[in-house]
């Protein structure tokens, strides 16, 4: 039985941020990110390298290469050869590939971050992450069948094997976070587009959802992801106080949340899980941050969350899992594309720029390597992106920095740090221009990024970073640059912004805005009382966010109250309610000029 992995069928999503800030060569990085099986052949999708790598299933050795148009974030493989190529792009394509060159690309949407085929090889299954929606392809002619619209950011999808339906995987959540309840969704499809997508929220502080996998019988589907005890101050890091790592499995049948079950030990974080696999007999999942691999017995996992009572309290169990799991070190490092092939357990290093291979009948698990390039021990930014995904520099590994700062973005949730004292929870901020923007924190607090990471590995991590790695993780943050908004269209192949931006533009300039917000970084680095303080924090003043990247990073004011930029604007008046005085079509032309940043 063959096996891909999802994001399924293979996507390394968290190199999205590296495809659009890091300009590496082909020379200094291959950054392995999706498998794919291509008859005795493993593909491998080099996303910094931009190009397909084919490796023989017996020998391990590299057989052949090709260069792509763009970075791939995916790749599938029917059954007559053809290869199917998500080029992850602000203007996405699909690359065709027969034959040893790309014969056609498809359009598509928004950073195309997922692709699966269905059973009967009649439609690609698109998930355009930015764009917010999936799009049935017709596998002849890459034509939009029909696209549906699913909760925020779909980076994994998963087909049943009936065709009938898709299970989706939404990175983060959507709406406030400053109330309970806060978890992301996983949506599910009907492909035939008959009805609407059904959305089904994940346990509370669910984000991350980085894989999905659907059983071999289609009964059930598995979505890994972190599930966040934000509910507590952030003040110990023991028992997953903070952070605990977990897989949530779904009934298909009545297409309900069955269980979330934890990754983790008692004593020992299974940090960032990212892909997962489903076979007859176990779930195989990449623990991305702690640098392993878990397999769990599948049928002994359903037999025991048929006991009375057993599935609601395993969320809160670290041992559930215990007698049913087994974790081993990955061979490589930032596992996060798995294949299974038979008892062969394929594993993509995108760090280590390396494929292991494992027997998973054996007793004595040793990876066996082929090597893809120089790994990111070349690169002092590579290196940086690799500590800051690493939580082998976290006590007990429950967490990475980027746990929290999903893509070196937020994970749309409310922590109660002790940086500026407790009882006074604030939303994740996003790290894009925080090294050209400070002071960091919302409260401004500390005054440069360099100071920040040093002192969250301390207060967030429990580690100590040497001053090297910190000054890698620097690098990597110096270089983060600003995805392109969907918001703006497309004209000739690239992003504009739109006759209606561009008159928010002098709307946002007419109205003041530009006081605080000044471009072009869209901050004054300073702090102001806007009266959105509470509590502790009430009469503080409050860093001027920047705006760049703005669309991207709600929930909105320094507590994520605001789901959405009207409700800053119109529900809280911020900063004054001269937004209120606006016409409304001069306030939607704002937001349209906002949502282009």
């Amino acid at each position: 039985m063959t096996a891909g992995l999802g994001g399924a069928w293979g996507s390394c999503v968290g190199l999205l941020l590296v495809l659009i800030s890091t300009p590496l060569s082909a020379e200094t990085a291959a950054g392995p990110g999706a498998l794919a099986w291509a008859g005795d052949r493993l593909v491998v999708a080099e996303t910094l390298a931009s190009r397909l790598t084919d490796i023989d299933a017996v020998t391990g050795s590299v057989q052949q290469r090709m260069a792509l148009p763009g970075r791939p974030a995916a790749v599938v493989v029917a059954r007559d050869g053809t290869r199917y190529v998500a080029l992850a792009e602000p203007v996405g394509r699909i690359a065709v590939v027969r034959a040893g060159r790309v014969e056609r690309l498809w359009p598509c949407g928004h950073t195309p971050s997922a692709l699966a085929l269905s059973p009967d090889e009649l439609f690609l299954v698109v998930a355009e992450r930015f764009d917010t929606t999936v799009a049935v392809l017709d596998i002849r002619d890459g034509h939009s069948l029909r696209r549906q619209r699913v909760q925020r950011e779909p980076v994994a999808l998963a087909v049943t094997p009936d065709g009938r339906r898709v299970v989706v995987a939404n990175l983060v959540p959507t709406g406030r976070s400053d109330q309970g309840g806060v978890a992301a969704m996983v949506s599910i499809l009907d492909t035939a587009g008959e009805r609407p997508a059904r959305q089904l929220s994940l346990a509370e502080g669910s984000s991350a959802v980085r894989g999905v996998a659907v059983s071999p019988d289609g009964q059930f589907a598995y979505l890994t992801h972190q599930v966040a005890r934000y509910q507590v101050p952030a003040t110990q890091l023991e028992r997953g106080w903070m952070m605990t790592n977990a897989i949530s499995v779904l009934d298909l049948g009545a297409e309900r949340l069955l269980a979330t079950v934890l990754l983790d030990d008692v004593a020992q974080g299974a940090a960032n899980p990212w892909a997962v696999v489903a076979t007859p007999e176990r779930l195989v999942v990449a623990l991305a941050g702690s640098q392993e691999v878990c397999l769990i017995d599948r049928q002994g996992l359903h037999r025991r969350l048929a006991e009375p009572g057993v599935a609601e309290r395993a969320v809160d169990d670290l041992g559930f899992l215990a007698p049913l799991r087994q974790r081993i070190p990955a061979g490589v490092l930032g596992p996060r594309a798995l294949l299974v092939q038979g008892s062969r357990l394929w594993i993509a290093g995108c760090f280590s720029d390396d494929v292991a291979r494992l027997d998973l009948d054996a007793a004595d698990k040793v990876p066996r390597i082929t090597t893809l390039g120089p790994g990111a021990g070349t690169d002092p930014v590579q290196r940086g992106e690799m500590a800051f995904n690493d939580a082998r520099r976290c006590f007990q590994t429950w967490q990475s920095c980027a746990s929290c700062h999903v893509d070196a973005r937020s994970d749309a949730l409310d922590w109660d740090l002790v940086n500026d004292g407790l009882g006074n929870p604030k939303n994740t901020k996003g790290l894009v221009m925080s090294h050209d923007t400070p002071p960091v924190m919302w409260l401004g607090g500390r005054p440069d990024t360099a100071t920040s990471l040093r002192a969250s590995f301390r207060s967030s991590l429990y580690h100590t970073v040497d001053d090297a790695t910190a000054n890698d993780v620097e690098a990597f943050l110096a270089s983060l640059q600003p995805v392109p908004s969907p918001a703006l269209a497309v004209v000739d192949g690239t992003r504009v912004r739109s006759p209606a931006a561009q008159r928010g533009e002098r709307v946002f300039l007419a109205t003041e805005c530009s006081e605080c917000h000044r471009p072009p970084l869209y901050t004054d680095r300073r702090r102001h009382d806007v009266g959105t303080g509470l509590g502790p924090d009430a009469g503080q003043g409050i860093d001027t966010p920047s705006l760049i990247e703005v669309w991207r990073t709600a929930p909105y004011l320094h507590d994520g109250r605001a789901a959405t930029l009207r409700e800053v604007l119109v529900d809280h008046q911020h900063p004054d309610g001269r937004a209120t005085r606006l016409t409304p079509a001069d306030l939607n032309d704002l937001l349209m000029f906002l949502e282009s940043l």
